[in-house]
């Protein structure tokens, strides 16, 4: 999910800057914004990077980044008064109807497709696509292209993964990217995978100009927020489920962990949740990682900051992958394990430092030598 700065487009067909990231909000509303906006800004909201785990009387090692939206706060999205909401179309027919008269109005529309039937992707029927998924940082989620021109034969979309591009799709082609990735025969049984319908779109409403200061304004105060919110290790209850965050996540599932290690022997359920648990939690930091970049192009102080980051997160994926290989061992050696654990706990501590830099940063009564751009109220708002 790494991005960049965009500007508004003066056509809604092109950009100025390379926007690496998976999700291009592009449409001709995105004309009304006035000067910078950016990806990772938007992709934060919820809470995304706060890490998280949660635990039941019937089930452990439950994750999910959707899970952050419990800490209540306000969305980007609310606070920017930008309005986005996924549609889907019943059929091929109907959707290509709309993408017309969309083109007849020289309005854009996203939609959300697989890249594994996109002839100009890496990802085009390659069978990597189909066994890495799980294990993608991005989670379960379609591509999104803007369709820039459509006529009975073609179209022409623009997209910004792994490249900025133009690119001719024939509508054949497009019914079946189209279909998106719960479509996929191979990824019938992936955990979450029915909350992608088929022939989406997104539906933009951009309701008032927003300046760049309010952009920035926002970006530090979301930074302020997840920084709290790590920090701060709430634990909540919610029904019979207990959802722990930042620092009290991460101190459980290393209990948990290393207590489950002992049975020795794990059903393939067991070692199944703890994989999409870790990698969950993965993908978290990774949220946290590109939205720390985006902050760094900002204001030049926070580039130590988001290298020691990127360096702690790859260092995370290298022994969360040994933890998952050992445990997918029908006889798994303890020793191993809490061998790795160690180093995962290490990692944590040293993660808890980053945090309480960036806390220092912000908080700084010394704004001119702490070089912190500090807007107004520190933190986001909370729900009502």
């Amino acid at each position: 999910m790494e991005g960049c700065l965009f500007n508004k487009l003066d056509d809604g067909t092109s950009l100025e800057y390379y926007i690496p990231c998976s999700i291009p909000l592009l449409t001709n509303s995105i004309r009304k914004l006035g000067g910078i906006m950016y990806i990772n800004l938007l992709a934060n909201s919820g809470l995304t990077a706060v890490p998280n785990y949660a635990k039941n009387s019937k089930e452990k090692f439950l994750s999910n980044v959707k899970f952050s939206q419990k800490l209540n706060y306000r969305t980007v999205f609310d606070m920017l008064d930008i309005e986005i909401n996924d549609r889907c179309f019943k059929s091929f027919s109907e959707g290509i109807n709309f993408l017309k008269e969309k083109n007849r109005k020289n309005e854009n529309t996203i939609i959300g497709v697989t890249t594994y039937y996109l002839p100009y992707s890496k990802d085009f029927k390659n069978k990597r696509y189909i066994s890495e998924y799980e294990t993608r940082t991005i989670g379960i989620t379609n591509h999104y292209i803007l369709v820039i021109d459509i006529n009975d034969e073609f179209l022409q979309v623009y997209d910004t993964t792994p490249i900025v591009c133009n690119e001719t799709l024939s509508i054949d082609n497009l019914s079946k990217a189209w279909l998106g990735d719960s479509k996929i025969d191979e990824f019938s049984k992936i955990v979450g995978i029915d909350s992608l319908s088929p022939y989406t779109y997104l539906e933009i409403d951009i309701k008032k100009d927003i300046k760049e200061k309010r952009i920035m304004e926002l970006s530090f105060q979301l930074l302020a927020t997840i920084v709290f919110e790590y920090l701060d290790g709430k634990v909540l209850k919610d029904g019979e489920t207990n959802y722990f965050y930042g620092i009290t996540a991460n101190v459980m599932v290393i209990e948990e962990l290393r207590d489950i290690s002992n049975r020795k022997v794990l059903s393939e359920k067991e070692v199944h949740q703890i994989e999409i648990c870790l990698i969950e939690m993965q993908i978290s930091r990774c949220f946290f990682r590109d939205f720390l970049k985006d902050i760094s192009e900002i204001n030049s102080v926070y580039i130590k900051i988001f290298n020691e980051t990127n360096f702690l997160l790859e260092e995370m994926k290298k022994v969360i992958s040994k933890i998952r290989l050992i445990f997918a061992r029908k006889k798994y050696d303890v020793n191993r394990l809490n061998e790795n654990f160690d180093i995962l706990e290490k990692l944590f501590k040293k993660e808890k430092m980053i945090y309480e830099e960036i806390e220092s940063k912000l908080t700084s009564k010394n704004k001119v030598n702490s070089g912190t751009l500090i807007f107004g109220d520190l933190f986001f708002e909370r729900r009502e």
